[in-house]
């Protein structure tokens, strides 16, 4: 299923970035999270097949996300790493714009918006613009996705009670952490849907596109 992708992503950078959630004071370079999420989703077979990518398309996406997996445990600030993820993001930018069409490009832009869901719709400023989302709007969606996100951190790093134990790694139950996940996701969903109005509302259906069976 593609929204396990979410929890994907989210292991892959932990990874990445030394085994640990990412610093809210230091958050990811935009460019290298927006294209690797969209090339993330690409990797799975059935959201390739709706955008009916090549097999040459299908393997420049598989390399892009070895890619990004053969990065070793960065340093203590982490920055050598944050300027490489830069970089490769630009890389996967480029290699999304060249391969594909700009229907394919519409259609994987909305299925990625369907995907985060609307909780993270402040994040896209393109999108905020279209649905002319005020400064009031953007606090309270600014709130809603600071509490989800430390909602998925207690769950990413959770603790098991006891002296001298251990968090747990999520892949330990990977499918108890995707179920307590998507619970989580419909939650802040219909929390920052609720922050929108009527008007807007009909936009973001009409942005978002035909929905995506995830």
């Amino acid at each position: 299923m593609v929204c396990r992708y979410e929890v994907v992503v989210f292991l892959v950078l932990c990874s990445t970035l030394g085994g640990a959630a990412p610093s809210p004071a230091k958050p990811l370079p935009a460019v290298f999270t927006t294209a690797y999420g969209q090339v993330t989703l690409l990797a799975d077979p059935v959201v390739a097949d709706e955008l009916n990518l090549p097999e040459s398309t299908r393997a420049l996406v598989r390399q892009q996300v070895a890619n990004v997996q053969r990065l070793g445990p960065c340093s203590a600030d982490c920055e050598s790493q944050r300027a490489a993820l830069s970089k490769l993001g630009g890389e996967i930018r480029k290699m999304l714009d060249s391969s594909l069409s700009d229907s394919q490009l519409e259609r994987l832009q909305q299925i990625s918006w369907q995907q985060l869901g609307p909780r993270r719709l402040f994040r896209d400023e393109k999108l905020m613009e279209r649905l002319m989302v005020t400064a009031e709007q953007k606090k309270k969606l600014a709130l809603l996705l600071k509490e989800y996100g430390d909602a998925v951190e207690q769950i990413i790093n959770r603790r098991v009670e006891g002296k001298n134990q251990k968090p747990a790694p999520l892949g330990s139950d990977a499918k108890g952490a995707h179920k307590t996940l998507s619970s989580l996701r419909e939650v802040y969903d219909q929390k920052a849907i609720d922050v929108l109005a009527t008007e807007q509302r009909k936009i973001l259906r009409e942005a978002l596109g035909k929905p995506f069976k995830f």
